[in-house]
């Protein structure tokens, strides 16, 4: 009677350690799982957060450093090809900031390029603390942004303020 009662005890015993076995490998799983989970979507931000830097970065400099293509496309909106903000001097070219409003923000979004991405646009001169153009959509407080700020060289300190977004 004795050795039937031994038998069920060691085999409670190893069903008790199987268990906690599994309970520990499942533990484990998890862990690893959650882990890698983690780092993969925090290396998907950093990539997402790498091309919103790169295409302010870029959009800014086209802005402010270039006249456009055509040179007048604020006279002829048909032939536009790219937006730039300058005249012939490099100085700000204030007859294309109106123009600019005027223009759907989804002509604009395909004439810069941001087809997945949001934007924003401030210009001010910081001399007069004037806004001088304010055009696009703020982004979300749950949205990937991106800031950045340039200057428009050879000018009286007028500032791009940029937000690109997704």
């Amino acid at each position: 009677m004795k050795s039937n009662s031994n038998k069920l005890n060691k085999s409670g015993y190893i069903q008790i350690d199987l268990m906690f076995a599994g309970i520990l490998f499942l533990t484990l799983l998890t862990l690893i799982y959650t882990s890698q989970t983690d780092y993969f979507e925090k290396l998907y931000l950093s990539q997402e957060t790498l091309k919103l830097k790169s295409t302010a970065k870029d959009l800014c400099k086209t802005l402010s450093q270039t006249q456009g293509i055509p040179s007048n496309w604020q006279t002829d909106l048909t032939s536009l090809n790219s937006i730039g903000l300058l005249n012939t001097s490099h100085k700000l070219d204030s007859s294309k900031l109106t123009p600019l409003q005027n223009i759907n923000y989804i002509q604009i979004k395909q004439q810069l390029h941001l087809k997945k991405y949001n934007f924003h646009i401030n210009i001010t001169n910081l001399n007069s603390r004037t806004e001088l153009l304010n055009f696009g959509f703020k982004s979300k407080s749950n949205s990937l942004s991106y800031s950045y700020s340039c200057y428009i060289p050879n000018d009286n300190l007028n500032q791009i303020q940029l937000e690109v977004w997704k």
